[in-house]
């Protein structure tokens, strides 16, 4: 799959900190927002769609979104260097 596909990325964008950049993984990224996808799916087909809106919009938020820009960001870089 996509792991080991490492990228280098800042945790924090504002260019007033002096933070190292830390790694990110392609595939631990697409892994992690399958799972936060994949629960809010489980309440949506049970029939509850608002907690579904609701764990979707919270965890994009929180945490899924962040490694899908992250993972994009990368899989474009990957694309242009070839």
């Amino acid at each position: 799959m996509f792991y080991g596909w490492y990228y280098r990325e800042h945790f924090d964008p504002d260019p007033a900190l002096d933070d190292e950049p830390c790694v990110g993984d392609v595939g631990d990224d697409l892994m992690d927002i399958y799972k936060d996808l994949k629960s809010g799916l489980l309440a949506f087909n049970s029939g509850d769609a608002p907690a579904a809106l609701w764990h979707w919009s919270y965890l994009h938020k929180v945490h899924w979104g962040r490694h899908a820009v992250g993972a994009l960001f990368a899989l474009h870089c990957m694309h242009l260097s070839k």
